[in-house]
């Protein structure tokens, strides 16, 4: 489960607060078979310069719960505090209880945003996604725009 919250949001039994009164995210995991709240995390905003975290979707795979979206500002996704040159993409691994595992954000000259995350038969982690502007960076590749002001489709596997 994913979303979005300022001041508090309860799941489950569990309840985040959020300490500065700025927009944050929270994950939380589900037990497949009662439903109960195994662990719920706050993924916070650092800044208040218009930060903002849209989560867009979420995966698994056995050792991490995977969470992708977009950020703008300066967030705290476990890592270490993170800021965007505008509104990035970004894929957040949380392990065992919430933990934090590993972070990747896009980067570019415009707007990018992943929109779907799952797992390939070997266990790679594969996102889907969206940017605008000449180029994108991602995990050491960089997509080239074809032109135009179109958003511009891509997948990548980590």
């Amino acid at each position: 489960m994913v979303g979005t919250y300022t001041t508090s949001v309860t799941v489950g039994g569990i309840t985040l607060y959020d300490e500065d009164g700025w927009q944050d995210i929270y994950v939380a995991r589900l037990s497949p078979t009662n439903g109960n709240a195994q662990w719920a995390n706050r993924l916070r905003t650092v800044t208040s310069n218009g930060a903002y975290g849209l989560p867009r979707g979420i995966g698994s795979r056995d050792d991490a719960t995977l969470r992708v979206g977009s950020f703008h500002g300066t967030w705290d996704f476990g890592g270490g505090p993170v800021t965007s040159s505008g509104t990035q993409g970004a894929v957040v691994a949380l392990g065992d209880g919430g933990s934090f595992a590993w972070q990747r954000a896009l980067s570019g000259s415009g707007f990018s945003e992943l929109t779907s995350v799952t797992t390939s038969p070997s266990g790679d982690v594969v996102v889907g996604g969206s940017f605008d502007g000449d180029q994108a960076s991602f995990g050491g590749q960089t997509l080239t725009s074809s032109g135009g002001f179109a958003f511009h489709p891509f997948y990548a596997s980590l």
